[in-house]
């Protein structure tokens, strides 16, 4: 009868996740129908606003070729008069179809996907460029170039192949280390870290230059926790604050170090 009881339970919450899973898929799919229904007014809203500049531009050309041959000193002051007014007219028009554009851009079906890319991207390629000079001198980069297809990674190694496949073991975990850590600066802000064997693939030399790099960025970086079985970096971080974990017949236990 418990065992009976069990699996019902577990059908009614499982039953409860799906009915939860439904509505959110419901409430998702209303909000992109309405984001459709507001870039198809945009887009009638953009037109309209086109097609008045148009009007006011022509009106401005009629009245400033007025201005200049229309002999009569009163009649030229009311068209220059009106000039300025079509000035003002046409500039706030210029202004609000600027910004029409720019949200028909944004809420397109997908623009949003491009306008994240435009705003993330250069932030991240210049926290990558910091940490590849801090990390490896900049002697190995990252960056990514936007395009309207998407954005491509490149790795550049100043002293070796052009390609990521031509890149040794150590250098594509420098590569991938910066990619961390400025991936980390541009996310939202945390003062904690956690690094998981980070020196896996790292060559002696290669691991204590990343161990002092990681000294030097304490400041900015806050808690740091690092995992390692490497001892060329244990050695380097051996007066922080370290815990061994040792596990025997299946059980770990922590021990407190320097």
């Amino acid at each position: 009868m418990a065992k009976g009881q069990l699996v019902t339970n577990r059908i009614q919450q499982a039953s409860k996740k799906i009915d939860f899973y439904e509505q959110e898929l419901t409430t998702i799919t209303e909000a992109r129908d309405k984001i459709r229904v507001r870039f198809d007014e945009l887009e009638r809203e953009v037109k309209f606003a086109s097609q008045e500049v148009a009007k006011v531009r022509n009106s401005y050309r009629q009245a400033k070729w007025a201005a200049k041959n229309l002999p009569s000193q009163a009649y030229v002051s009311r068209l220059r008069q009106g000039v300025l007014l079509n000035k003002r007219v046409l500039k706030d028009i210029d202004n609000e179809l600027a910004f029409l554009t720019y949200a028909a851009s944004v809420f397109h079906r997908d623009g949003l996907p491009s306008f994240v890319a435009r705003m993330f991207y250069p932030k991240l390629n210049v926290a990558l460029e910091w940490y590849s000079k801090e990390f490896t001198d900049s002697q190995i980069q990252v960056r990514f170039d936007v395009t309207d297809a998407g954005a491509k990674p490149e790795v550049i190694n100043l002293k070796g192949g052009e390609r990521l496949e031509d890149q040794s073991e150590g250098e594509r975990r420098f590569a991938s280390i910066v990619m961390c850590f400025a991936l980390r600066d541009v996310a939202r802000p945390c003062n904690v870290l956690i690094l998981d064997e980070p020196g896996a693939g790292l060559d002696p030399a290669n691991a204590k230059d990343f161990s002092r790099s990681l000294r030097t960025l304490r400041n900015k970086l806050g808690c740091v926790v690092l995992v390692t079985h490497n001892s060329h970096i244990e050695a380097e971080l051996q007066s922080e604050r370290t815990l061994t974990v040792v596990k025997r017949d299946g059980v770990s236990t922590v021990r407190k170090g320097a």
